[in-house]
């Protein structure tokens, strides 16, 4: 666990993060934080600053999360992140020991071989499994707390609903607000057979995509070597946890899915898998067409896979 003694007064932290836009080592990972790359004490650090300042609970949630994942899983398949310190008052930031590994983007893991990515969502399936046999400690009982499926289900179609209606698409043309409504819709018609299932809550990551993942290359192959950033950490069923699998491709979710199963004895449902994968995909792109922001390439290769037979493409 993260004792008080083991969060070092590192003052240079706090100027890294005071200072974040001046720093210039800074790479920008992910659409909430600022990641910069410095060294302390002659060991070399990444330090995560949330863009916006952040909410102080997250940087606890993530380095209690890191800490239990580290002191209580004797099995973990993957490196996960050593937190050395963090701060919840303003600059608030989170720093860990440096891990080394390849940054891959969603498009340039789908662009990956198939065989690839199968061992990709097998090594992500075992992963999951692995923080779903994890018994949490009562420190942090927000974490532990079980993940109400209708209510999380409720939360985001309703988050997607209200997309839909507000058509807040910037300049997009007629036809993409009519293909994200009609694949809404076949999302919505799918919640009385999700709700059907049975939920089984485990302790999982959250946020289980190729921006969370580093990578080691081999021969021109990769493969999984670390997850990262446990900012979201908590209960969810493995479903939920596996959503990005689908986004990859079939073979990501294929390995996921066996490996979850070999691991556990436990299937995943792979209606629920598509359900929540495609309200993770629709959400994001919306958000980025009320921005006024194109869909990317990688993500509407995700579109095109949980729905292969709507358009969702305008024509030149």
């Amino acid at each position: 666990m993260i004792s008080t003694s083991e969060q070092r007064p590192l003052t240079d932290l706090h100027e890294i993060a005071k200072n974040r836009d001046a720093a210039a080592q800074r790479s920008d990972v992910g659409e909430e934080n600022h990641v910069v790359f410095a060294e302390s004490q002659g060991q070399p650090i990444s330090v995560k600053i949330p863009r916006d300042g952040g909410h102080p609970r997250c940087i606890f949630r993530e380095a209690f999360s890191c800490a239990v994942v580290r002191d209580y899983a004797n099995d973990i398949p993957l490196e996960t992140p050593r937190v050395i310190n963090f701060s919840e008052d303003a600059p608030r930031y989170i720093a860990y020991l440096y891990m080394p590994g390849v940054n891959l983007s969603l498009g340039e893991v789908q662009a990956l071989g198939a065989d690839e990515q199968y061992q990709i969502g097998k090594a992500t399936g075992s992963f999951a499994a692995s923080l779903g046999r994890l018994i949490l400690p009562d420190e942090y009982p927000e974490i532990a707390e079980p993940l109400r499926q209708p209510d999380l289900m409720n939360w985001r179609m309703g988050l997607m609903q209200s997309r839909i209606i507000n058509r807040q698409y910037g300049d997009s043309a007629q036809k993409t607000w009519r293909a994200f409504e009609e694949a809404a819709n076949r999302t919505l018609n799918m919640t009385d057979e999700v709700s059907s299932c049975e939920v089984k809550d485990i302790f999982g990551h959250g946020d289980l995509r190729p921006d969370n993942m580093l990578f080691r290359e081999k021969l021109g192959k990769f493969t999984l070597g670390s997850i990262i950033d446990f900012g979201i950490a908590g209960m969810a069923t493995p479903e939920y946890e596996l959503r990005h699998m689908p986004l990859i491709s079939p073979e990501a979710f294929e390995g996921a899915a066996s490996a979850y199963q070999a691991d556990t004895g436990n299937p995943i449902d792979e209606t629920t898998t598509l359900f929540w994968a495609r309200i993770q995909i629709i959400n994001g792109c919306l958000n980025r067409l009320a921005l006024g922001n194109p869909i990317p390439d990688d993500r509407m290769h995700s579109l095109e896979q949980v729905f292969p037979d709507i358009d969702f493409r305008e024509e030149a």
